[in-house]
């Protein structure tokens, strides 16, 4: 068994037709990634509000004891 799956909404960019003449199975998970979508959106705005990303230039500096303040 052969299947096509697309990891999100609608399968407008896949062939159905010729999948289904060769017995390939065509699908789709619309949704299926948005919570992890929306977890990864409030990491990416913890890191900020922490100030993760200048800490992390902060160390690679080598600097890894100086304190990384807010604006």
């Amino acid at each position: 068994m052969e299947i096509i799956g697309r990891a999100g909404t609608g399968v407008d960019n896949i062939d159905v037709e010729a999948a289904t003449r060769r017995g390939i199975i065509v699908m789709n998970t619309p949704g299926g990634n948005t919570i992890s979508a929306a977890e990864h959106t409030m990491a990416l705005i913890l890191s900020m509000c922490r100030n993760v990303p200048q800490a992390n230039i902060s160390i690679r500096e080598g600097k890894w004891r100086e304190k990384i303040s807010g604006n």
